[in-house]
Protein backbone atom coordinates (compact mmCIF):
# COMPACT_ATOMS: atom_id res chain seq x y z
CA UNK A 1 0.00 0.00 0.00
CA UNK A 2 1.01 3.86 -0.64
CA UNK A 3 0.13 7.12 0.34
CA UNK A 4 0.54 10.56 -0.47
CA UNK A 5 0.95 10.70 4.24
CA UNK A 6 1.74 8.21 6.60
CA UNK A 7 -0.65 5.72 7.98
CA UNK A 8 0.76 5.78 11.67
CA UNK A 9 -0.02 1.82 11.73
CA UNK A 10 2.79 -1.21 13.20
CA UNK A 11 5.59 -1.53 10.81
CA UNK A 12 4.81 0.71 8.60
CA UNK A 13 7.90 2.23 6.72
CA UNK A 14 8.59 6.22 5.14
CA UNK A 15 9.93 6.19 1.93
CA UNK A 16 9.93 9.63 0.75
CA UNK A 17 9.82 9.91 -3.14
CA UNK A 18 12.42 13.20 -3.82
CA UNK A 19 11.66 14.67 -7.72
CA UNK A 20 13.99 13.53 -10.28
CA UNK A 21 17.64 14.69 -10.41
CA UNK A 22 19.33 17.76 -11.94
CA UNK A 23 22.19 18.67 -13.24
CA UNK A 24 24.80 19.80 -10.91
CA UNK A 25 25.20 23.25 -11.88
CA UNK A 26 23.11 25.74 -14.18
CA UNK A 27 26.21 25.41 -16.63
CA UNK A 28 27.48 22.08 -17.01
CA UNK A 29 28.76 20.07 -19.80
CA UNK A 30 26.71 18.98 -22.54
CA UNK A 31 27.18 14.89 -21.85
CA UNK A 32 26.28 15.76 -18.51
CA UNK A 33 23.03 17.46 -18.67
CA UNK A 34 22.00 14.42 -20.88
CA UNK A 35 22.63 12.14 -17.92
CA UNK A 36 20.31 14.08 -15.94
CA UNK A 37 16.86 12.35 -15.24
CA UNK A 38 14.88 15.25 -15.19
CA UNK A 39 16.67 16.54 -18.87
CA UNK A 40 16.14 12.95 -19.89
CA UNK A 41 12.60 12.69 -19.31
CA UNK A 42 12.29 16.38 -20.74
CA UNK A 43 13.70 14.84 -24.01
CA UNK A 44 11.61 11.72 -24.06
CA UNK A 45 8.51 13.60 -23.68
CA UNK A 46 9.41 16.42 -26.42
CA UNK A 47 10.49 13.77 -28.66
CA UNK A 48 6.81 12.37 -28.28
CA UNK A 49 5.00 15.32 -29.26
CA UNK A 50 7.61 16.59 -32.00
CA UNK A 51 9.54 14.16 -33.45
CA UNK A 52 12.56 16.61 -34.82
CA UNK A 53 12.96 17.71 -30.97
CA UNK A 54 17.07 16.88 -30.13
CA UNK A 55 19.00 18.73 -27.39
CA UNK A 56 21.65 20.78 -28.65
CA UNK A 57 24.24 22.78 -27.27
CA UNK A 58 21.94 26.04 -28.43
CA UNK A 59 18.82 24.75 -26.34
CA UNK A 60 20.38 22.80 -23.90
CA UNK A 61 20.53 25.83 -21.25
CA UNK A 62 17.14 26.58 -21.65
CA UNK A 63 16.13 22.78 -20.77
CA UNK A 64 18.38 22.92 -17.92
CA UNK A 65 16.56 25.85 -16.85
CA UNK A 66 13.14 24.63 -17.13
CA UNK A 67 13.60 21.24 -15.50
CA UNK A 68 15.27 23.36 -12.63
CA UNK A 69 12.30 26.34 -12.07
CA UNK A 70 10.08 23.09 -12.18
CA UNK A 71 12.08 21.36 -9.33
CA UNK A 72 12.29 18.83 -11.25
CA UNK A 73 8.96 17.07 -10.17
CA UNK A 74 8.26 14.47 -12.88
CA UNK A 75 4.48 15.42 -13.78
CA UNK A 76 5.57 19.99 -14.32
CA UNK A 77 8.38 18.28 -16.33
CA UNK A 78 5.93 16.44 -19.12
CA UNK A 79 3.29 18.94 -19.17
CA UNK A 80 5.83 21.58 -19.67
CA UNK A 81 7.73 19.16 -22.40
CA UNK A 82 3.89 18.82 -24.43
CA UNK A 83 3.99 22.32 -25.10
CA UNK A 84 7.21 21.92 -27.29
CA UNK A 85 5.12 21.22 -30.11
CA UNK A 86 4.58 25.03 -30.13
CA UNK A 87 6.86 26.63 -27.82
CA UNK A 88 10.75 26.39 -28.55
CA UNK A 89 12.46 25.07 -25.15
CA UNK A 90 13.59 29.40 -25.03
CA UNK A 91 10.18 30.60 -25.39
CA UNK A 92 8.79 27.91 -22.77
CA UNK A 93 11.39 29.24 -20.49
CA UNK A 94 10.15 32.84 -20.67
CA UNK A 95 6.59 31.90 -19.70
CA UNK A 96 7.05 29.61 -16.97
CA UNK A 97 6.72 32.55 -14.30
CA UNK A 98 3.20 31.39 -14.48
CA UNK A 99 3.51 27.78 -14.81
CA UNK A 100 0.28 26.54 -13.57
CA UNK A 101 -1.60 28.17 -15.98
CA UNK A 102 0.81 27.12 -19.14
CA UNK A 103 1.45 23.53 -18.13
CA UNK A 104 -2.15 22.08 -18.73
CA UNK A 105 -3.30 19.89 -21.44
CA UNK A 106 -1.94 16.60 -20.40
CA UNK A 107 -2.85 12.96 -21.98
CA UNK A 108 -6.46 12.47 -22.24
CA UNK A 109 -6.94 8.89 -20.62
CA UNK A 110 -5.66 10.90 -17.47
CA UNK A 111 -7.71 12.28 -14.57
CA UNK A 112 -7.76 15.81 -13.66
CA UNK A 113 -5.21 15.94 -11.26
CA UNK A 114 -2.79 13.90 -13.52
CA UNK A 115 -3.32 16.50 -16.64
CA UNK A 116 -2.74 19.58 -14.66
CA UNK A 117 -0.41 21.14 -12.49
CA UNK A 118 -2.56 22.98 -10.72
CA UNK A 119 -5.29 20.00 -10.97
CA UNK A 120 -2.50 17.70 -8.90
CA UNK A 121 -2.06 20.54 -6.14
CA UNK A 122 -5.53 21.48 -5.84
CA UNK A 123 -6.47 17.90 -4.77
CA UNK A 124 -3.74 17.59 -2.57
CA UNK A 125 -4.56 21.21 -1.01
CA UNK A 126 -8.67 20.12 -1.35
CA UNK A 127 -7.84 17.35 1.21
CA UNK A 128 -6.41 19.68 4.13
CA UNK A 129 -8.47 20.84 6.92
CA UNK A 130 -9.25 24.63 6.80
CA UNK A 131 -6.65 25.99 9.35
CA UNK A 132 -4.39 23.70 7.20
CA UNK A 133 -5.23 25.30 4.06
CA UNK A 134 -5.03 28.46 6.19
CA UNK A 135 -1.49 27.81 7.11
CA UNK A 136 -1.01 26.51 3.57
CA UNK A 137 -1.56 29.79 1.96
CA UNK A 138 0.19 32.16 4.48
CA UNK A 139 3.65 30.08 3.93
CA UNK A 140 3.35 31.57 0.30
CA UNK A 141 4.21 34.50 1.20
CA UNK A 142 7.90 32.91 1.74
CA UNK A 143 10.73 33.24 -0.76
CA UNK A 144 13.40 30.03 -1.20
CA UNK A 145 12.48 28.77 2.34
CA UNK A 146 12.05 29.86 5.97
CA UNK A 147 12.50 29.14 9.69
CA UNK A 148 10.29 27.87 12.59
CA UNK A 149 10.57 31.14 14.29
CA UNK A 150 9.67 32.95 10.46
CA UNK A 151 6.70 30.96 10.31
CA UNK A 152 5.55 31.29 13.83
CA UNK A 153 6.17 35.09 13.83
CA UNK A 154 4.76 35.95 10.16
CA UNK A 155 1.49 32.87 9.64
CA UNK A 156 -0.21 32.72 13.23
CA UNK A 157 -2.19 36.14 13.48
CA UNK A 158 -4.03 34.82 16.41
CA UNK A 159 -6.53 32.73 14.60
CA UNK A 160 -4.62 29.42 13.92
CA UNK A 161 -6.44 26.79 16.17
CA UNK A 162 -3.49 24.39 15.95
CA UNK A 163 0.41 24.72 16.58
CA UNK A 164 2.66 26.28 13.89
CA UNK A 165 5.43 23.30 14.39
CA UNK A 166 2.34 21.11 14.14
CA UNK A 167 0.90 22.38 11.15
CA UNK A 168 4.41 22.43 9.38
CA UNK A 169 4.53 18.61 10.12
CA UNK A 170 1.35 17.91 8.93
CA UNK A 171 1.65 19.57 5.81
CA UNK A 172 5.57 17.92 4.83
CA UNK A 173 4.22 14.76 5.88
CA UNK A 174 1.67 15.73 2.99
CA UNK A 175 4.76 16.28 0.59
CA UNK A 176 3.27 20.29 0.46
CA UNK A 177 6.29 21.51 2.42
CA UNK A 178 9.88 20.26 2.47
CA UNK A 179 11.92 20.08 5.70
CA UNK A 180 15.45 21.55 4.51
CA UNK A 181 18.06 18.81 5.07
CA UNK A 182 20.79 19.42 7.76
CA UNK A 183 18.69 22.21 9.16
CA UNK A 184 16.09 20.89 11.83
CA UNK A 185 13.92 24.23 12.21
CA UNK A 186 13.91 25.33 8.41
CA UNK A 187 11.44 24.63 5.62
CA UNK A 188 10.61 25.51 2.04
CA UNK A 189 8.40 25.03 -0.92
CA UNK A 190 8.74 23.56 -4.28
CA UNK A 191 8.48 26.62 -6.64
CA UNK A 192 5.04 25.55 -7.90
CA UNK A 193 3.82 24.32 -5.12
CA UNK A 194 4.12 28.30 -3.92
CA UNK A 195 2.73 30.05 -7.07
CA UNK A 196 -0.66 28.28 -6.01
CA UNK A 197 -0.21 29.11 -2.40
CA UNK A 198 0.49 32.54 -3.42
CA UNK A 199 -2.53 32.27 -5.37
CA UNK A 200 -4.34 31.42 -2.70
CA UNK A 201 -3.37 33.47 -0.16
CA UNK A 202 -4.32 36.53 -2.64
CA UNK A 203 -7.77 34.71 -2.81
CA UNK A 204 -8.37 34.82 0.93
CA UNK A 205 -8.44 38.70 0.90
CA UNK A 206 -5.08 38.61 3.89
CA UNK A 207 -2.53 39.03 1.25
CA UNK A 208 -1.79 42.53 2.66
CA UNK A 209 -2.00 41.67 6.45
CA UNK A 210 0.51 38.52 5.80
CA UNK A 211 2.48 40.79 3.34
CA UNK A 212 3.32 43.42 5.98
CA UNK A 213 3.97 40.87 8.87
CA UNK A 214 6.78 39.17 6.51
CA UNK A 215 8.29 42.46 6.01
CA UNK A 216 8.00 43.57 9.36
CA UNK A 217 9.61 40.17 10.86
CA UNK A 218 13.01 40.43 7.90
CA UNK A 219 13.26 44.06 8.84
CA UNK A 220 13.95 42.87 12.12
CA UNK A 221 15.89 40.22 10.91
CA UNK A 222 18.26 42.76 9.21
CA UNK A 223 18.48 45.48 12.21
CA UNK A 224 19.05 42.41 14.28
CA UNK A 225 22.29 41.72 11.89
CA UNK A 226 23.52 45.00 11.16
CA UNK A 227 25.90 45.42 14.26
CA UNK A 228 27.13 41.90 13.34
CA UNK A 229 28.07 42.46 9.44
CA UNK A 230 31.58 42.92 11.08
CA UNK A 231 33.80 41.61 13.37
CA UNK A 232 34.08 38.07 14.67
CA UNK A 233 30.52 36.42 13.85
CA UNK A 234 30.44 38.18 10.44
CA UNK A 235 30.24 35.40 8.56
CA UNK A 236 27.54 33.95 10.62
CA UNK A 237 25.55 36.82 10.05
CA UNK A 238 25.97 37.04 6.38
CA UNK A 239 25.07 33.82 5.94
CA UNK A 240 21.80 33.74 7.81
CA UNK A 241 20.58 36.96 5.93
CA UNK A 242 21.72 35.74 2.56
CA UNK A 243 19.90 32.26 3.55
CA UNK A 244 17.28 34.19 3.64
CA UNK A 245 17.99 36.87 0.53
CA UNK A 246 14.73 35.61 -1.65
CA UNK A 247 12.60 36.60 1.13
CA UNK A 248 14.58 40.22 1.64
CA UNK A 249 13.91 40.98 -1.69
CA UNK A 250 10.31 40.05 -1.30
CA UNK A 251 9.93 42.08 1.48
CA UNK A 252 12.35 44.96 -0.17
CA UNK A 253 9.60 44.68 -3.63
CA UNK A 254 6.10 45.15 -1.65
CA UNK A 255 7.65 47.68 0.78
CA UNK A 256 8.63 50.19 -1.19
CA UNK A 257 5.10 49.38 -3.10
CA UNK A 258 2.97 49.97 0.74
CA UNK A 259 5.34 50.89 3.23
CA UNK A 260 8.48 53.46 2.75
CA UNK A 261 9.75 53.28 6.27
CA UNK A 262 10.00 49.41 6.37
CA UNK A 263 11.69 49.45 2.98
CA UNK A 264 14.12 52.32 3.90
CA UNK A 265 14.90 50.56 7.44
CA UNK A 266 15.69 47.19 5.81
CA UNK A 267 17.91 48.61 2.72
CA UNK A 268 20.13 50.49 5.03
CA UNK A 269 20.56 47.81 7.55
CA UNK A 270 21.43 45.27 4.97
CA UNK A 271 24.25 47.86 2.98
CA UNK A 272 27.00 45.98 3.64
CA UNK A 273 25.81 42.33 2.21
CA UNK A 274 25.52 43.90 -0.79
CA UNK A 275 28.80 44.51 -1.18
CA UNK A 276 30.74 41.70 0.57
CA UNK A 277 28.80 38.84 -0.89
CA UNK A 278 28.89 40.46 -4.53
CA UNK A 279 25.79 41.88 -5.46
CA UNK A 280 26.75 44.94 -6.60
CA UNK A 281 24.39 45.38 -9.27
CA UNK A 282 21.51 44.92 -7.13
CA UNK A 283 22.33 46.38 -3.67
CA UNK A 284 22.82 49.61 -5.98
CA UNK A 285 19.26 49.84 -7.28
CA UNK A 286 18.14 48.76 -3.64
CA UNK A 287 20.13 51.51 -2.28
CA UNK A 288 19.22 54.34 -4.62
CA UNK A 289 15.46 53.71 -4.32
CA UNK A 290 16.07 53.68 -0.75
CA UNK A 291 18.10 57.26 -0.79
CA UNK A 292 15.59 58.94 -2.72
CA UNK A 293 12.97 57.94 -0.30
CA UNK A 294 14.43 58.26 3.01
CA UNK A 295 13.74 60.97 5.02
CA UNK A 296 16.64 64.37 4.61
CA UNK A 297 18.98 64.89 7.69
CA UNK A 298 17.96 61.19 9.38
CA UNK A 299 20.74 58.45 9.85
CA UNK A 300 18.86 56.05 8.10
CA UNK A 301 19.73 58.53 5.34
CA UNK A 302 23.12 58.27 6.17
CA UNK A 303 23.62 54.62 6.15
CA UNK A 304 22.07 54.46 2.76
CA UNK A 305 24.46 56.85 1.63
CA UNK A 306 27.95 54.70 3.25
CA UNK A 307 26.30 51.64 1.18
CA UNK A 308 25.98 53.80 -1.79
CA UNK A 309 29.17 55.28 -2.39
CA UNK A 310 31.16 52.12 -1.29
CA UNK A 311 29.23 50.17 -4.53
CA UNK A 312 30.16 53.02 -6.20
CA UNK A 313 33.66 53.15 -5.60
CA UNK A 314 33.98 49.32 -6.36
CA UNK A 315 32.20 49.74 -9.31
CA UNK A 316 34.86 52.04 -10.28
CA UNK A 317 32.78 55.21 -10.41
CA UNK A 318 34.83 57.26 -8.41
CA UNK A 319 33.28 60.66 -9.49
CA UNK A 320 30.01 59.42 -8.05
CA UNK A 321 31.37 58.00 -5.03
CA UNK A 322 33.23 61.32 -4.05
CA UNK A 323 29.56 63.10 -4.84
CA UNK A 324 27.64 61.05 -2.87
CA UNK A 325 30.55 60.63 -0.01
CA UNK A 326 30.62 64.81 0.45
CA UNK A 327 27.24 64.86 0.77
CA UNK A 328 26.98 61.92 3.02
CA UNK A 329 30.16 63.36 5.18
CA UNK A 330 28.26 66.94 5.70
CA UNK A 331 25.03 64.96 6.62
CA UNK A 332 27.01 62.61 9.44
CA UNK A 333 28.84 65.73 10.85
CA UNK A 334 25.57 67.70 11.59
CA UNK A 335 24.02 64.48 13.22
CA UNK A 336 27.21 64.17 15.31
CA UNK A 337 27.22 60.19 13.43
CA UNK A 338 31.10 59.43 13.96
CA UNK A 339 30.57 56.26 12.40
CA UNK A 340 29.24 57.48 9.27
CA UNK A 341 31.65 60.42 9.34
CA UNK A 342 34.88 57.83 9.17
CA UNK A 343 33.05 55.85 6.52
CA UNK A 344 32.57 58.89 4.51
CA UNK A 345 36.24 59.87 5.06
CA UNK A 346 37.84 56.40 4.37
CA UNK A 347 35.52 56.40 0.70
CA UNK A 348 37.40 59.78 0.00
CA UNK A 349 40.71 59.06 0.80
CA UNK A 350 39.97 55.63 -1.14
CA UNK A 351 39.14 57.62 -4.57
CA UNK A 352 42.18 60.06 -3.76
CA UNK A 353 44.38 57.07 -3.27
CA UNK A 354 42.69 55.69 -7.03
CA UNK A 355 43.64 58.65 -8.44
CA UNK A 356 47.41 58.75 -7.10
CA UNK A 357 46.68 62.18 -5.19
CA UNK A 358 48.45 60.36 -1.54
CA UNK A 359 49.03 63.20 0.08
CA UNK A 360 44.99 64.06 0.21
CA UNK A 361 44.67 60.25 0.74
CA UNK A 362 46.46 60.12 3.72
CA UNK A 363 44.99 63.30 5.39
CA UNK A 364 41.51 61.79 4.85
CA UNK A 365 42.82 58.13 6.47
CA UNK A 366 44.63 60.10 9.28
CA UNK A 367 41.48 62.30 10.34
CA UNK A 368 39.49 59.23 10.17
CA UNK A 369 41.99 57.71 12.69
CA UNK A 370 41.58 60.98 14.80
CA UNK A 371 37.60 60.19 14.81
CA UNK A 372 37.94 56.95 15.31
CA UNK A 373 40.27 57.39 18.50
CA UNK A 374 37.96 60.16 20.06
CA UNK A 375 35.10 57.22 19.82
CA UNK A 376 37.62 54.02 20.98
CA UNK A 377 36.36 52.37 18.17
CA UNK A 378 39.13 49.81 18.83
CA UNK A 379 37.84 47.72 15.41
CA UNK A 380 37.82 50.43 13.24
CA UNK A 381 40.86 51.36 14.16
CA UNK A 382 42.59 48.45 13.23
CA UNK A 383 41.30 48.71 9.35
CA UNK A 384 42.36 52.55 9.44
CA UNK A 385 45.78 51.78 10.07
CA UNK A 386 45.41 49.19 7.26
CA UNK A 387 44.91 52.17 5.38
CA UNK A 388 47.31 54.45 6.43
CA UNK A 389 49.60 51.34 5.24
CA UNK A 390 47.94 51.27 1.75
CA UNK A 391 49.49 54.87 1.10
CA UNK A 392 52.57 53.84 2.92
CA UNK A 393 52.90 50.75 -0.22
CA UNK A 394 51.91 52.99 -2.61
CA UNK A 395 54.47 55.37 -2.52
CA UNK A 396 57.02 52.12 -2.42
CA UNK A 397 57.65 52.88 1.49
CA UNK A 398 58.02 48.77 2.45
CA UNK A 399 59.28 49.28 5.90
CA UNK A 400 56.27 52.02 6.98
CA UNK A 401 53.99 49.82 5.22
CA UNK A 402 54.83 46.69 6.74
CA UNK A 403 54.81 48.30 10.23
CA UNK A 404 51.22 49.46 10.39
CA UNK A 405 50.63 46.39 8.74
CA UNK A 406 51.37 44.21 11.27
CA UNK A 407 50.39 47.03 13.70
CA UNK A 408 46.81 46.49 12.28
CA UNK A 409 46.83 42.66 12.27
CA UNK A 410 47.99 42.35 16.27
CA UNK A 411 44.96 44.23 16.98
CA UNK A 412 42.79 41.94 14.16
CA UNK A 413 44.35 39.14 16.17
CA UNK A 414 42.55 39.83 19.24
CA UNK A 415 39.24 40.97 17.76
CA UNK A 416 38.60 38.13 15.84
CA UNK A 417 38.22 40.51 12.80
CA UNK A 418 38.01 37.94 9.82
CA UNK A 419 37.05 40.74 6.79
CA UNK A 420 40.16 43.50 7.76
CA UNK A 421 42.48 40.67 8.41
CA UNK A 422 42.20 38.73 5.59
CA UNK A 423 42.97 42.24 3.79
CA UNK A 424 45.84 42.74 5.94
CA UNK A 425 47.35 39.39 4.76
CA UNK A 426 47.17 40.52 1.63
CA UNK A 427 48.84 43.88 1.64
CA UNK A 428 51.43 41.87 3.50
CA UNK A 429 52.32 39.97 0.42
CA UNK A 430 51.87 42.93 -1.61
CA UNK A 431 54.58 43.52 0.13
CA UNK A 432 56.12 40.74 0.16
CA UNK A 433 55.81 40.99 -3.66
CA UNK A 434 57.09 44.33 -4.54
CA UNK A 435 60.28 43.26 -2.54
CA UNK A 436 61.17 40.68 -5.28
CA UNK A 437 60.08 37.88 -3.08
CA UNK A 438 57.40 35.65 -3.94
CA UNK A 439 57.99 32.98 -1.88
CA UNK A 440 57.44 34.68 1.12
CA UNK A 441 54.40 36.43 -0.75
CA UNK A 442 52.38 33.20 -1.23
CA UNK A 443 51.60 31.59 2.19
CA UNK A 444 49.95 35.09 3.08
CA UNK A 445 48.28 35.47 -0.11
CA UNK A 446 46.80 31.61 0.28
CA UNK A 447 46.07 32.60 4.23
CA UNK A 448 44.16 35.62 2.85
CA UNK A 449 42.25 33.51 0.13
CA UNK A 450 41.56 31.08 1.94
CA UNK A 451 39.97 33.45 5.05
CA UNK A 452 38.47 35.63 2.45
CA UNK A 453 36.70 32.71 0.89
CA UNK A 454 35.05 31.45 4.35
CA UNK A 455 33.36 34.71 4.74
CA UNK A 456 32.30 35.07 1.26
CA UNK A 457 33.94 38.04 0.01
CA UNK A 458 34.21 38.42 -3.22
CA UNK A 459 35.76 41.76 -3.63
CA UNK A 460 39.02 40.01 -1.31
CA UNK A 461 38.63 37.16 -3.23
CA UNK A 462 39.38 38.79 -6.61
CA UNK A 463 42.11 40.67 -5.39
CA UNK A 464 43.79 37.52 -3.84
CA UNK A 465 43.34 35.76 -6.94
CA UNK A 466 45.15 38.64 -9.07
CA UNK A 467 48.09 38.63 -6.83
CA UNK A 468 48.03 34.34 -6.67
CA UNK A 469 48.95 34.80 -10.54
CA UNK A 470 51.74 37.14 -9.51
CA UNK A 471 53.28 34.34 -7.57
CA UNK A 472 52.81 31.32 -10.01
CA UNK A 473 53.97 32.74 -13.17
CA UNK A 474 57.01 33.59 -11.65
CA UNK A 475 57.31 30.55 -10.38
CA UNK A 476 57.56 29.10 -14.06
CA UNK A 477 53.86 28.34 -14.21
CA UNK A 478 52.35 30.67 -17.50
CA UNK A 479 49.03 28.39 -17.57
CA UNK A 480 48.50 28.27 -14.01
CA UNK A 481 48.58 31.96 -13.51
CA UNK A 482 46.28 32.44 -16.55
CA UNK A 483 43.78 29.66 -15.00
CA UNK A 484 44.05 32.47 -11.69
CA UNK A 485 43.53 35.21 -14.22
CA UNK A 486 40.42 33.84 -15.81
CA UNK A 487 38.61 32.75 -12.34
CA UNK A 488 39.44 36.83 -11.16
CA UNK A 489 37.96 37.67 -14.76
CA UNK A 490 35.03 35.70 -14.02
CA UNK A 491 34.07 36.76 -10.39
CA UNK A 492 34.22 40.86 -11.91
CA UNK A 493 31.99 39.81 -14.68
CA UNK A 494 29.43 38.11 -12.29
CA UNK A 495 29.37 40.76 -9.60
CA UNK A 496 30.84 43.70 -11.63
CA UNK A 497 33.80 44.44 -9.30
CA UNK A 498 36.14 47.03 -10.85
CA UNK A 499 40.06 46.40 -10.71
CA UNK A 500 41.65 49.34 -8.57
CA UNK A 501 44.45 51.31 -10.44
CA UNK A 502 47.38 49.18 -8.76
CA UNK A 503 45.86 45.86 -8.97
CA UNK A 504 44.97 46.33 -13.11
CA UNK A 505 48.80 47.28 -13.27
CA UNK A 506 49.52 43.73 -11.45
CA UNK A 507 47.21 42.30 -14.08
CA UNK A 508 48.93 43.90 -17.32
CA UNK A 509 52.14 42.64 -15.85
CA UNK A 510 51.24 39.48 -14.95
CA UNK A 511 49.96 38.78 -18.45
CA UNK A 512 52.57 40.42 -20.32
CA UNK A 513 55.11 37.74 -18.50
CA UNK A 514 52.31 34.75 -19.48
CA UNK A 515 52.34 35.98 -23.18
CA UNK A 516 56.68 35.93 -22.81
CA UNK A 517 56.18 31.93 -22.28
CA UNK A 518 52.98 30.63 -23.60
CA UNK A 519 51.18 31.22 -27.13
CA UNK A 520 47.93 33.35 -27.74
CA UNK A 521 45.93 29.94 -28.25
CA UNK A 522 47.22 28.57 -25.12
CA UNK A 523 46.53 31.65 -23.06
CA UNK A 524 42.66 32.00 -24.46
CA UNK A 525 42.56 28.19 -23.55
CA UNK A 526 44.06 28.82 -19.94
CA UNK A 527 41.77 31.65 -19.29
CA UNK A 528 38.33 30.04 -19.88
CA UNK A 529 39.36 27.03 -17.92
CA UNK A 530 40.21 29.15 -15.05
CA UNK A 531 36.47 31.19 -15.87
CA UNK A 532 34.89 27.58 -15.89
CA UNK A 533 36.96 26.32 -12.48
CA UNK A 534 35.84 26.47 -9.07
CA UNK A 535 37.24 28.12 -6.36
CA UNK A 536 37.52 25.69 -3.91
CA UNK A 537 39.22 23.18 -6.19
CA UNK A 538 42.22 25.82 -7.18
CA UNK A 539 42.60 26.75 -3.62
CA UNK A 540 42.72 23.41 -2.28
CA UNK A 541 45.65 22.23 -5.58
CA UNK A 542 47.58 25.73 -4.23
CA UNK A 543 47.52 24.70 -1.12
CA UNK A 544 48.87 21.09 -1.64
CA UNK A 545 51.10 22.07 -4.33
CA UNK A 546 54.81 23.01 -3.24
CA UNK A 547 56.34 25.58 -6.33
CA UNK A 548 58.75 24.13 -8.22
CA UNK A 549 61.70 26.23 -10.15
CA UNK A 550 60.72 28.40 -12.95
CA UNK A 551 62.94 25.27 -15.12
CA UNK A 552 60.46 22.49 -14.43
CA UNK A 553 57.35 23.79 -14.24
CA UNK A 554 54.42 24.24 -17.20
CA UNK A 555 57.32 25.89 -19.26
Amino acid sequence: VTSREPLRIAGEQEFAVPPLSLPSSSSPRFEDATRSPAVALFIERAGGVRADFTLTEDNVAAVIAICRRLDGLPLAIELAAARIKVLAPHGLLDRLDHSLKLLSSGRRDASERQRTLRGAISWSYDLLSEVEQRLFSRLGVFAGGWSLDAAEQVCDRGDLDLEVLDGLASLVDKSLVRAVAGDEERFSMLETIREFATESLEESGEAQEIRRAHAEYFRGLAEEAEPHLVGENQKEWLDRLERDLGNIRAALTWSFLRHIDLATSITAATRRLWWVRGYLSEGYTWLMKASVAAPDGSLVKTKILRGLTAILQMQGDNKGAERLAHEGLALSRSLHDEEGTISFLVTLGMVAEERRDYDRAEASFQEAVEVGQRSGAEAGLAKLVNNLGSIALARNELERAEQLFNESLETQMQLGDDETRALTLLNLGLVALKRGSPQAARPLIIESLARSSSLGHKEFIVSNLESLAAIVVSEGRPRDAAQLLGLSQALQAATGFFLPASERQLRRQTLETIQQTVDAATLSRALQEGEASKLEDLLHRLREDVPATPSTRDC
